[in-house]
């Protein structure tokens, strides 16, 4: 079920749903899971979601922070 938190490990999940742990998948930062995530809202663990650096979306640019953290 922790298996559910690997972003690596996408296929496997959806490859065998029902061994599934929503709970982990909560904090699994891969795109899929995060869809997965948004069609089943009922089913996040809201606590654990805060940890999930996936659902945060950047607001500056990563070559502008580059530049940013070089001056």
């Amino acid at each position: 079920a922790s298996l559910s938190g690997n972003p690596a490990a996408m296929d496997m999940i959806l490859a065998n749903p029902k061994k599934m742990s929503w709970n982990y998948l909560s904090r699994n930062p891969h795109p899929t899971a995060i869809a997965m995530l948004e069609a089943n809202q009922d089913k996040i663990d809201w606590e654990e979601i805060g940890a999930n650096i996936g659902i945060f979306k950047p607001q500056v640019d990563p070559a502008d922070l580059m530049v940013l953290l070089t001056q």
